[in-house]
C-alpha cells in the first residue's frame, strides 16, 4: 500500500478520529499540523499558548514548541516602563526626557539613558551675575531674607532641569530682560 501525501495526512486523520479516538495526524514540521498545534515527536499536538499575549509577563511564546518561553521576544512581553534589549531580556527603560523621566533639578541624557544633577549655577546662592558664570542672572527671586540665587539663561530655548520652569525676568520697571530656569531654591 502506498503512503498518502503529506498534505492529505491531517484530512485523513479527521476522518479516521471519527470513526476510531486517539487518532494524531504524522508530521515532520508545525506547518504539517493545523494553527492550533505543533509537531511534537511526530505527531500534532495542542500548542499551550497561542501568542505572547496568552503567556505571563516577561516570557513569550515559542512558535518552535508553543510553549511560554522566558524572556522576550518584544516590548509587549515586558512590563510598562521595560522594554526587551537584544538578548531577549526585558530591561528598565532609561530616561527620554528630562520633564518626565527625571527627579527634580537633573537633566536627562538621552544617549546613555541616565538622569544626572543638573549642578552648577542652578540654584547656586550668589551676591553678583559674575558669582554665577556665563549668561546667568543673580536675583532676589522672592526667597525669605533677600538671599540671591543663580537663574541659568533660557532664553534661546535651551533646556532648564526638571522643576525648573523657564520664566521671564523683568526689571525693576516691569520691562523683560531675559529668560531664566526658576525654581524655588530655597525650598529645595
Amino acid at each position: 500500500m502506498t503512503r498518502p501525501s503529506r498534505a492529505l495526512v491531517p484530512l485523513l486523520c479527521a476522518l479516521a478520529a471519527l470513526a476510531t479516538s486517539g487518532c494524531k495526524a504524522e508530521c515532520e514540521q508545525n506547518l504539517n499540523c493545523p494553527a492550533d498545534q505543533v509537531c511534537t515527536d511526530g505527531k500534532c499536538a495542542a500548542r499551550l499558548c497561542l501568542d505572547s499575549s496568552t503567556c505571563p509577563m516577561e516570557t513569550f511564546c515559542s512558535d518552535e514548541d508553543g510553549t511560554c518561553k522566558g524572556g522576550c521576544q518584544g516590548d509587549r512581553d515586558c512590563y510598562p516602563y521595560h522594554r526587551c534589549d537584544e538578548d531577549g531580556r526585558c530591561v528598565e527603560n532609561g530616561c527620554r526626557n528630562t520633564s518626565l523621566d527625571c527627579g527634580l533639578g537633573q537633566f536627562c541624557n538621552e544617549l546613555t539613558g541616565e538622569c544626572f544633577d543638573a549642578g552648577g549655577a542652578y540654584c547656586h546662592t550668589c551676591e553678583v551675575d559674575s558669582d554665577c558664570g556665563g549668561s546667568s542672572f543673580c536675583l532676589d527671586i522672592g526667597a525669605p531674607g533677600g538671599q540671591r540665587y543663580c537663574l541659568v539663561d533660557c532664553s534661546m530655548g535651551q533646556e532648564c532641569p526638571r522643576g525648573y520652569p523657564c520664566v521671564d525676568i523683568v526689571n525693576g520697571g516691569g520691562a523683560v530682560v531675559g529668560m531664566g530656569c526658576y525654581a524655588r531654591c530655597w525650598e529645595i
